[in-house]
């Protein structure tokens, strides 16, 4: 509940300063694309909820040995994405894209709760004062500062291309796409081997 609360307070606290963030983050962006870009950044701002509600249903789900509708949930709202983009090949906008991306990933979070409910597994009695709990706090700490770390620099990076030549940003996103796949390979895999034999 309380990451709930604090995802809706981040959305709307986000929609109301995006002018301010955008400008700030991409000062080399004319007007148009500031303008487009702001649009897309409050299109794309539910995802903060629908993220975390999604991390959270897959641990529940996973914890509880049921792998089926974390993955599965996968298929459906790619497809639907994949038919969006078939039917309006000729008509797409990058804001279109951006609102589709939103009810995709809401697909996503719809099966896995689905899941979740006939599993009998919806957890609300979480005590915050758990040994087990406040290890996991305690460990994930270490984690959250060096991935804000990660993130602000990649802001800053962007910040810098977007006055650059056309093309900068986008090539500074396929670099960091290159560098997130190998982290995805190897490092969460052996991390969740780890963690399942502990």
């Amino acid at each position: 509940i309380l990451m709930i609360i604090i995802s809706i307070l981040l959305t709307g606290f986000l929609y109301y300063l995006s002018p301010t963030i955008i400008s700030t983050v991409a000062r080399g962006f004319g007007e148009k694309q500031l303008s487009l870009t702001i649009d897309i950044f409050r299109i794309s701002l539910p995802l903060i909820l629908v993220e975390v509600l999604l991390s959270l249903s897959k641990s529940f789900l996973e914890s509880n040995n049921s792998f089926t509708y974390t993955h599965f949930s996968l298929l459906p709202s790619n497809l639907l994405f994949i038919i969006y983009l078939l039917l309006f090949k000729d008509n797409l906008t990058v804001e279109n894209i951006a609102f589709f991306t939103v009810i995709s990933m809401t697909i996503q979070l719809i099966i896995q709760f689905y899941g979740m409910r006939k599993k009998h597994i919806m957890h609300t009695d979480i005590n915050l004062s758990d040994k087990y709990i406040k290890k996991f706090f305690n460990l994930s700490l270490p984690v959250v500062i060096s991935v804000a770390i990660n993130d602000i620099n990649n802001m800053i990076d962007k910040s810098w291309a977007s006055g650059l030549i056309e093309g900068s940003v986008s090539a500074l996103n396929y670099s960091q796409s290159i560098t997130s796949s190998i982290s995805a390979i190897f490092i969460i895999i052996a991390t969740m081997d780890i963690v399942f034999q502990i």
